[in-house]
């Protein structure tokens, strides 16, 4: 079907003020996202807050490493939930440069230039860069949250005292699986979104 330049140029104001609609929702969606990040957080920390200033003797320490795993689990969650929204919000942008394209809009003159050829996702085809930099922000500090959380367990005070050693190895054990799950799992999800997101780059090619 061959529209006119009438017809076209309906569609491209149209389309202009659609994707500044679209715009707002994604700054609310992005604002909703950091405050359901943050609720989830902030229990989290303040029980393993609580948990590590109140140590008292091997059962209580115990209880923090099954809550520094528990916790590990639980962040997790938000990452891949930031991974899975990166590909749909790339996989939209993909659709909608297509869009663009057809409408002749990814670059109308110098001086009406709303989407210049930039916006074109297809080079997001890295390791990390195909996921928004706000999505990626907030997985970095999840990441480190796990780091974090790691270095104040091991540090704890508690581990020098000989009545802790009895159960040293078993908790090193189990924290050493904890950690290659977690670490492990988040690496591999990441993989699998990024060839998925790949996938879309090809098939639109």
């Amino acid at each position: 079907m061959i529209l006119s330049e009438e017809n076209l140029s309906e569609l491209r104001k149209l389309f202009i003020h659609d994707f500044h609609n679209q715009f707002a929702v994604n700054q609310n969606h992005h604002k909703n996202t950091f405050i359901q990040i943050i609720v989830l957080l902030v229990p989290l920390l303040t029980g393993f807050g609580y948990i590590y200033l109140n140590i008292k003797d091997n059962n209580t320490f115990d209880f923090l490493f099954g809550y520094l795993a528990l916790s590990y689990l639980l962040l997790n969650m938000p990452i891949c939930v930031l991974l899975v929204m990166s590909v749909g919000y790339r996989r939209d942008q993909l659709v909608t440069a297509r869009m663009r394209e057809k409408l002749k809009i990814l670059s109308i003159n110098s001086g009406e230039n709303y989407f210049p050829g930039s916006f074109l996702p297809t080079n997001k085809n890295g390791y990390l860069n195909w996921i928004p930099d706000f999505n990626l922000i907030f997985i970095i500090v999840l990441l480190s949250l796990k780091i974090v959380l790691l270095i104040l367990v091991l540090g704890h005070p508690f581990l020098n005292f000989p009545s802790s050693f009895c159960n040293f190895n078993l908790l090193l054990c189990i924290l050493a699986v904890t950690l290659l799950i977690s670490f492990s799992s988040n690496f591999y999800f990441l993989y699998l979104q990024r060839e998925k997101w790949l996938k879309y780059i090809n098939y639109n090619t």
